[in-house]
């Protein structure tokens, strides 16, 4: 069997305990990704099962009638728009989605919003150099009147989208 498994862009599936297991299924693991129908289609040419770690590589009509050996699609997390699920149908090839805590990307979410708001990236930046808290020197990268950031209480959160994510987000936003 060939397995492809794409965008293990953290090299993690060869960290994995099981990872010996997939020595006998000629699996194939790509920490980068290539773009373009053509690219991937060479590149998948083999494959009979795909498992995908994210979404971002796309698997439009096009690019699956070109893989006439696959059968399975595996995504780690739920199957989004990345993959064209009527011409899987018409093509035989099953799909098959995981599972996932919607915690983990709601807090990423939370503390990119608390750094975009504290400006903590560009503090580390100055702390790196030395120059913790010196909103006051006049850096050609820093914005005129540039603080300590803004509090966010008595703010007002947009949230895009009110799934289990969206939901955990706005929460942490209360």
């Amino acid at each position: 069997m060939n397995v492809i498994i794409l965008d293990d862009y953290q090299d993690a599936v060869r960290k994995l305990a099981c990872a010996s297991l997939l020595e006998d299924l000629n699996a194939k693991v790509f920490t980068n990704t290539v773009k373009g129908i053509g690219q991937l289609s060479v590149r998948l040419r083999d494959a009979e099962v795909l498992v995908l770690i994210r979404e971002r590589t796309h698997f439009p009509r096009q690019l699956l009638e070109k893989l006439p050996k696959l059968k399975l699609i595996s995504q780690t997390g739920k199957v989004s728009g990345h993959i064209d699920l009527e011409a899987c149908t018409r093509l035989g090839i099953a799909v098959a989605e995981g599972t996932g805590s919607p915690v983990a990307p709601a807090e990423l979410t939370w503390a990119l919003i608390m750094a975009a708001m504290r400006r903590l990236p560009q503090y580390i930046g100055n702390l790196k150099h030395g120059a913790w808290q010196q909103s006051g020197l006049k850096a050609a990268s820093m914005p005129v009147n540039f603080a300590l950031g803004q509090v966010l209480r008595g703010k007002t959160l947009g949230v895009w989208g009110y799934g289990k994510i969206g939901q955990m987000v706005a929460g942490y936003g209360k």
